[in-house]
């Protein structure tokens, strides 16, 4: 199911996603854990999730169901840069997802994102 969204430049359902990082982050913090005992590691959970939320209500979700976000980073270049540099990396990531058609269609939810942070 997911590869299929992938494929097709979709979003995947915001309830598959944010279930499978709640899992990815508990794990890291168990593992964590280990690693402090062992005499490294400050204890502190930091992630930095690339390339969700896409939607204002996907980021409400997820601070609600695993964790506030103490940042976000948002890293600004012309759609001509983004494109070149995904089709790029396409050449040699396997990702589906990296082709020209379903790179435009993410297109409109930065323009989106870049509306929300300049009204705040």
């Amino acid at each position: 199911m997911i590869a299929d969204y992938i494929k097709e430049g979709k979003i995947v359902p915001m309830e598959v996603t944010i279930s499978l990082l709640r899992n990815a982050i508990q794990q890291a913090l168990r593992e964590n854990e280990t690693s402090q005992r062992e005499g490294w590691g400050d204890g502190k959970g930091r992630f930095l999730i690339d390339g969700f939320p896409r939607k204002l209500d996907q980021s409400h979700k997820f601070e609600e169901s695993v964790c506030p976000a103490q940042m976000v980073l948002f890293l600004q270049c012309s759609e001509e840069i983004m494109l070149e540099r995904l089709l790029r990396r396409g050449e040699t990531s396997g990702r589906s997802d990296d082709n020209i058609e379903s790179i435009k269609k993410r297109f409109p939810m930065d323009a989106k994102f870049k509306q929300i942070g300049s009204s705040m």
